[in-house]
């Protein structure tokens, strides 16, 4: 039978909060994500720029890689890629990276295919998507990965009060420590 301690505080008295290490939270916030996100989409964006010629595309002028890397930072904005989750899971992120991403390949191949009747455009923004998804969804896999090793060392949890010591309060207790 497992023990269960209870102490009561004074009435006076407030009660303590989570130890320090226990107020960080895991991973980064949500400007420091929107940044990550932006450092990784520059990056990808790079790439296309650098393999253009062994491509044999001819490369994406630069403003169209900022239009996508701006495009798709608000498409991952608005399908709630920057909210606060109280369950975190790397296909929900790889959804809203996946679509994200092909929003924004798509919304700069119309505008540039109405302004220019250049044949490469189609070429460029799907190469762009490629490189944009598979380089945001390796950041945000390993991202996940720091965040579940810091969450099992407890790095990031916030205390929990259980009432009950029956079997209830202990599945419930078990349950949590399983996250």
């Amino acid at each position: 039978m497992r023990e269960t301690h209870l102490h009561a505080l004074p009435a006076d008295r407030e009660a303590p909060g989570p130890p320090e290490r226990l107020q960080r939270v895991v991973g980064v916030s949500h400007v420091r994500q929107v940044a990550t996100d932006a450092g990784i989409l520059v990056l990808a964006m790079a790439a296309v720029a650098l393999s253009a010629e062994l491509a044999d595309v001819r490369q994406t002028p630069i403003g169209w890689s900022a239009a996508f890397i701006l495009v798709s930072l608000l498409a991952l904005a608005a399908n709630g890629a920057y909210e606060s989750r109280f369950n975190v899971q790397f296909l929900e992120d790889l959804r809203a990276v996946i679509g994200a991403t092909a929003v924004a390949a798509m919304g700069i191949t119309f505008v540039r295919v109405m302004i220019s009747d250049a044949p490469e455009i189609a070429s460029q923004e799907v190469r762009a998507w490629m490189f944009a998804a598979t380089y945001l969804a390796a950041g945000r896999a390993g991202a996940r990965l720091v965040q579940a090793t810091g969450r099992r060392h407890g790095v990031g949890a916030a205390t929990t009060l259980i009432f009950g010591a029956g079997l209830v309060g202990h599945r419930v207790a078990a349950r949590l420590q399983e996250r």
